[in-house]
């Protein structure tokens, strides 16, 4: 087979030529790069166009003048490209000669020239994406913010309501017992309802506290299974009727540190939430068990921290709650229905106790499918 006449030094030319004027008309931004002296080697028309700089002016300009805020990114992405790997496009913001930002997403790889080798950037113009992006950031932050501002609405609603229920109380009572003369009988059911009044107020104030992670804690190394059954008569005095209360204690070493008492509080507001959501009755499921959560789980799910836990779960057969209700379930005096007992801060006691114990707690559910409540605590070891 015969060999390919040698290469003229005119076709040479003419193939140079050639690929200089597709990379002068290319409509895709290009920025040549010398390895060498790690500086800009060359742009194209469409790169000029881009960032406001006249073509002639980057040559020979550090990269720099482009990148202001990531040129040890722009070097890593540089190595990449040397090394032959990782050439998925990636986002930068440059900047215009007027200052401005020019969001760009940049994609690398290797040239060969007869003036050694050169790294090829090719851009694309990322500023309607960046801008999307920012928008939806604001439009986030403000959706945060009109939560915040709600949730702290009904808070102080909620607060008002009850401590003026309270206060009605103590003052009415009060006013009766001073303006006409009592029998001991009536006196003592008076102060009765002042004392009973107040208790209300100071537990009220105690679930505020232990929602705001303020409250003082005990904690201690103890088996997980061991809390549970310590509050497992409590549990059962709880139930409503027609309700089956069922547990399911997972084995080996479910060792955690926390306050017991505090905990089985939690259990207690848990179970109680889960009969109030099965009027015509069900069942719950309690359950312990060891899970090792990992990082891609953690990402999900930010407050979690990867390694072993211990996992205590509240399983009913209720009405579940929709995706809206799932969001503020855990916020104090938030309800899906009226309640006429409690002070409406179950739920959000709750969390406050296994977020200040370290823990973690997440709600699945769907409407007329029950509802799931999972505590995760860090575990430990039992001989520490």
């Amino acid at each position: 087979m015969a060999s390919p006449p040698p290469r003229t030094q005119a076709g040479r030319a003419s193939q140079e030529r050639f690929l200089e004027g597709l990379f002068l008309g290319s409509p895709v931004p290009i920025l040549l790069l010398d390895v060498r002296t790690q500086k800009i080697a060359r742009a194209n028309k469409a790169l000029a166009d881009l960032v406001g700089w006249p073509a002639h002016e980057l040559s020979g300009a550090p990269l720099e003048t482009l990148d202001s805020a990531g040129a040890v990114n722009v070097e890593e992405h540089l190595l990449l490209a040397l090394a032959c790997r990782d050439h998925s496009p990636r986002r930068y913001v440059w900047r215009s000669r007027r200052g401005d930002q020019v969001p760009v997403e940049i994609q690398a790889g290797r040239l060969h020239g007869r003036h050694g080798t050169l790294i090829a950037l090719y851009a694309r113009d990322a500023r309607e994406e960046h801008q999307a992006e920012e928008e939806r950031r604001r439009l986030q932050s403000r959706l945060i913010l009109a939560q915040k501002h709600e949730a702290v609405g009904r808070l102080a609603a909620g607060l008002a309501h009850n401590f003026s229920d309270l206060l009605s109380t103590v003052v009415l009572t009060a006013e009766t017992l001073q303006e006409s003369p009592a029998s001991p009988e009536k006196l003592d059911a008076g102060l009765g309802s002042i004392l009973g009044a107040g208790r209300k107020a100071h537990r009220l104030v105690a679930e505020l506290m232990a929602f705001s992670g303020q409250q003082e804690l005990r904690q201690r190394k103890v088996s997980l299974n061991e809390v549970v059954l310590g509050v497992q008569d409590l549990l059962r005095k709880t139930l409503t009727t027609g309700v089956e209360l069922l547990f399911r204690l997972g084995e080996g070493e479910l060792t955690v540190n926390v306050d017991p008492s505090h905990l089985q509080q939690a259990l207690v507001h848990l179970v109680e939430n889960a009969c109030d959501a099965m009027p015509d009755g069900g069942h719950v499921m309690v359950t312990t068990g060891e899970v090792e959560l990992d990082a891609d789980f953690a990402t999900s799910h930010p407050s979690v921290k990867p390694g072993p836990h211990v996992m205590l779960t509240v399983t009913d057969t209720g009405i579940g709650l929709d995706e809206e209700a799932q969001v503020h379930v855990f916020e104090p005096f938030f309800s899906t229905r009226e309640r006429e007992n409690g002070t409406g801060l179950g739920l959000a006691t709750v969390y406050g106790i296994v977020k200040q114990s370290g823990g973690t707690i997440w709600v699945t559910s769907q409407p007329d499918m029950g509802t799931t409540f999972r505590i995760y605590l860090p575990r430990i070891a039992a001989e520490t």
